[in-house]
């Protein structure tokens, strides 16, 4: 996977947490489908989607993804955008281009732990949690790992916890992440957790 591509992607999902009041909530049904890249992910019950044109606007900018061969494809929301409730959890799905990696093919294993070096010197306060390991979802071989840090760079701001998941279907890489505040991360991950095995790639 192209190195600062998947890291890029990452980064910007830290970003929209900063920004995600300022767009308005359109709620949406939480199916996403996309025949274009072959996936479909089915967000957790009462979460709010938001369409990479969504988040277009709040970046004045392209986010990439839908119709395109990599970028950002759909990001779920706990609470609506423009919410009052501060810090929003979420959940984001994209898709990259996937390269070899240094030292051979690239796996999901390599291509997590490819993700987990450079988000070390993206994150303030960066530690990984739970070190990158094989997962089988839906009967496709996967790698995760569990990572925490600082919103930002905010020295004061929230200890935020992630997750991220990788897969590969042939020339492409999906990469999943579900974020909160560390204090609320393990319920957040269960209502992901519960969701996952709705995801398909075709």
């Amino acid at each position: 996977m192209k190195q600062a591509g998947a890291t890029v992607l990452i980064a910007l999902f830290l970003g929209i947490l900063i920004f995600a009041g300022c767009a308005k909530d359109d709620p949406k049904p939480r199916s996403y489908k996309n025949e274009a890249v072959g996936v479909s992910f089915t967000g957790p019950r009462g979460w709010h989607s938001a369409s990479v044109s969504q988040l277009d606007k709040v970046f004045n900018q392209g986010a990439g993804g839908a119709g395109q061969g990599a970028g950002l494809l759909i990001f779920f929301t706990k609470h609506p955008f423009g919410s009052t409730e501060g810090f929003n959890p979420n959940i984001s799905l994209s898709v990259e281009d996937a390269v070899a990696v240094p030292g051979g093919k690239a796996t999901p294993h390599s291509v997590a732990d490819s993700i987990a070096g450079n988000l070390s010197l993206e994150i303030s306060g960066f530690r990984i949690v739970r070190e990158p390991s094989i997962v089988i979802v839906n009967g496709r071989e996967g790698a995760s790992f569990i990572y925490e840090g600082k919103q930002g760079s905010d020295f004061f701001g929230p200890k935020i916890k992630a997750c991220v998941y990788v897969f590969l279907k042939e020339s492409s890489g999906f990469i999943m992440q579900v974020m909160d505040k560390a204090i609320d991360f393990e319920e957040t991950l269960k209502d992901f957790e519960d969701s996952l095995n709705s995801l398909r790639l075709k």
